[in-house]
């Protein structure tokens, strides 16, 4: 009836102002402020449209980034957030999580929109994609790797799905397109967070080379390979190795400064052949002014 429109309508216009609280006070650097604005918009947007919606979806989304620069700025040298590393990792995890709660609602979107089952599509058993469940457990316990695979097999259950009709073609195409992003997301997290501990232990082992007293020492880093910190050497090595690429090698040695030299004038030779030539020249002239003035 036209009371309980009333009140629908009056719950969507404050999780929109829970919401716009949320990006206002995240654009202000007011990580934790944001992430309860968001969360109590994302409460109220479930209970009024339930999982498979599109502002529900949007509310996940920017929840999802809320907590990802909230893990990363923690991870700065110069942060101001007294952060343990428990509860950075606990952000980025929270962060993982609701990606793939937003992909799911993409998907449900997805199969309401081509006549599929939301649950038939979004339900992913894993076992078969990972040691690690990504529901229904602690945040801090979500797998990066096991939820990109979820998400992959999500991807894979809505590319052959085809709207109904024309008119949500666009909106079935434009989901799929998002879907691809989150992943691209997950995957970046994931090569970052490597990079991220890496650097870190790399940085631990150099200082206890500085403290050791040694002009070069050789770090072993996290994935076995080593790199080589110092100076004072004509040659260096490097190994490095990854997912991605072989194990390689390289070794330089300092190149020698190069000398601008310029080359002198061949003054003399030059002169002396041009004095040659207009000697000649003259011996012509003089000829021929003889010969005139005989005839």
């Amino acid at each position: 009836d036209n009371a309980t429109t009333a009140i629908l309508e009056i719950q969507m216009d404050l999780s929109r102002i829970h919401l716009r609280l949320g990006d206002l006070t995240r654009a202000n650097g007011q990580h934790f402020q944001a992430i309860a604005e968001y969360e109590i918009c994302l409460d109220m947007r479930k209970a009024l449209f339930g999982l498979y919606h599109n502002k529900v979806s949007e509310v996940q989304f920017v929840l999802a980034q809320a907590y990802m620069m909230l893990a990363s700025e923690a991870d700065k040298e110069d942060s101001e957030l007294n952060l343990t590393p428990q509860q950075v990792e606990e952000y980025r995890c929270k962060s993982i999580q609701l990606h793939v709660e937003c992909s799911k609602s993409f998907a449900g979107q997805i199969a309401n929109l081509c006549n599929a089952s939301p649950q038939e599509i979004t339900t992913v058993d894993a076992s078969k994609v990972g040691n690690t469940k990504t529901t229904g457990m602690n945040p801090s316990q979500v797998d990066l790797s096991s939820a990109s695979q979820v998400i992959t097999v999500i991807r894979q259950r809505v590319q052959p799905l085809v709207a109904n009709n024309t008119a949500d073609a666009n909106r079935v195409h434009g989901l799929k397109e998002l879907l691809d992003e989150i992943q691209e997301t997950l995957d970046e997290m994931e090569t970052s967070k490597e990079g991220i501990q890496q650097v870190s232990h790399m940085k631990v082992m150099a200082k206890e080379a500085v403290l050791d007293g040694g002009d070069e020492n050789v770090v072993e880093n996290a994935d076995g390979s080593t790199t080589t910190i110092g100076f004072g050497t004509n040659t260096s090595s490097a190994t490095t190795s990854s997912a991605f690429a072989t194990t390689t090698s390289a070794s330089c040695a300092p190149a020698k400064p190069m000398m601008v030299v310029k080359k002198k004038k061949k003054r003399d030779a030059d002169e002396s052949n041009s004095d040659e030539k207009t000697a000649a020249v003259q011996g012509d002239c003089n000829a021929k002014r003889a010969k005139t003035s005989d005839e």
